[in-house]
C-alpha cells in the first residue's frame, strides 16, 4: 500500500453552473422506481458524502458525462441542499453558499454508488489546500482504487493506493441525472425556487 500527498491542481477558469437535471427529468415530482444497477434490479438510495468514508476504498468514475459544477448549500451535520443555477445565482452571498464539482463513486466491496461533492473556490474566493487535494485524490481515483486520509496537521487530504488494483469495478447502469435525482429528490434537497422552506429560514422568512 502507498500513501501519496494529493497534489495541487493546474488552477483554471472554472466551469459555468449547470442544471443537473435539465436534459434528464423535467420534474422531481414523480416517485423513484428500481433501476438497473450492475447485473441486478434494485431499489437504492445515493448517499452524498463531502469525503469518502474513513477506512473504505473507493473509485470514482472517470467519464465527464459523471461530473458535474454545480452549486450547494452546506449546513452542518451534512445538510446538503442542491441548487438549480437560477437560485444558486441568487445565493452567492449566503455563508453557507458553496461551489463545487460533483463526482460519481462506488465503494468496496459491492460498488454501492455514492456522490463526492468537493467544494471550489467561488468567484473572488481563495483556493485551499483541502480542496485541492480533494479534487486530486478524486483524480486518483479514477485510475486506481483509493482510500482518502485526513491529514489535519498538513491542513489536507492524502490518498493510499490499495495493493489490489484488480478489484473489478461495476459501475450503476442509470444515467447521472437519475443518480442525482435519488441523492437529492427527498426531502426537498433540491432547491429550484426562491419559495422553498430552505430559503425562507435562510431569509428569516419563516
Amino acid at each position: 500500500m502507498s500513501i501519496a500527498a494529493a497534489a495541487p491542481e493546474d488552477s483554471s477558469a472554472p466551469a459555468p453552473i449547470v442544471d443537473p437535471f435539465a436534459d434528464v427529468h423535467k420534474s422531481l415530482a414523480r416517485p423513484i422506481e428500481a433501476g438497473p444497477v450492475a447485473s441486478k434490479v434494485v431499489t437504492f438510495k445515493v448517499p452524498v458524502f463531502r469525503r469518502p468514508p474513513k477506512g473504505r476504498w473507493c473509485a470514482i468514475n472517470p467519464d465527464p458525462k459523471y461530473q458535474v459544477r454545480v452549486g450547494f448549500l452546506v449546513f452542518e451535520k451534512e445538510e446538503i441542499f442542491l441548487l438549480s443555477p437560477q437560485i444558486a445565482e441568487e445565493c452567492q452571498a449566503e455563508d453557507v453558499y458553496r461551489e463545487a464539482i460533483l463526482y460519481t463513486g462506488v465503494l468496496r466491496p459491492n460498488c454501492a454508488p455514492f456522490l463526492l461533492h468537493v467544494t471550489s473556490p467561488k468567484p473572488g474566493q481563495k483556493d485551499n489546500d483541502y480542496w485541492t487535494s480533494l479534487r486530486a485524490a478524486a483524480d486518483a481515483g479514477m485510475k486506481e482504487w483509493i482510500r482518502v486520509v485526513c491529514d489535519q496537521d498538513a491542513g489536507c487530504y492524502n490518498y493510499e493506493s490499495a495493493h489490489i488494483s484488480k478489484w473489478p469495478v461495476r459501475w450503476p447502469e442509470v444515467p447521472f441525472g437519475e443518480l442525482i435525482r435519488r441523492a437529492f429528490q427527498t426531502p426537498g434537497r433540491y432547491i429550484d425556487s426562491m419559495d422553498h422552506a430552505v430559503i425562507k429560514e435562510l431569509h428569516g422568512e419563516s
